[in-house]
């Protein structure tokens, strides 16, 4: 973000495109990623396991109630 503000001139779309759209997905995968992996070192193995299930089911059940809102617009 910071250097879009000072070294580069980008576009305000392209901007908000880049630094929430493209690198906010991979922190957000990071996190997920991360957070599971540590409930592994901690032995936590049944918990890493329902925190990727989970999140898969309601990344899913999301994604398909985004269809079906958009669908009915």
């Amino acid at each position: 973000m910071e250097l879009t503000e000072t070294r580069f001139l980008i576009a305000p779309p392209v901007k908000i495109f880049l630094t929430v759209g493209f690198l906010g997905g991979f922190t957000t995968f990071s996190t997920f990623s991360f957070e599971t992996l540590a409930l592994l070192r901690e032995g936590e193995s049944g918990l890493a396991l329902l925190n990727a299930a989970g999140s898969l089911a309601l990344g899913l059940v999301g994604v398909w109630g985004g269809m079906v809102a958009g669908r009915g617009i």
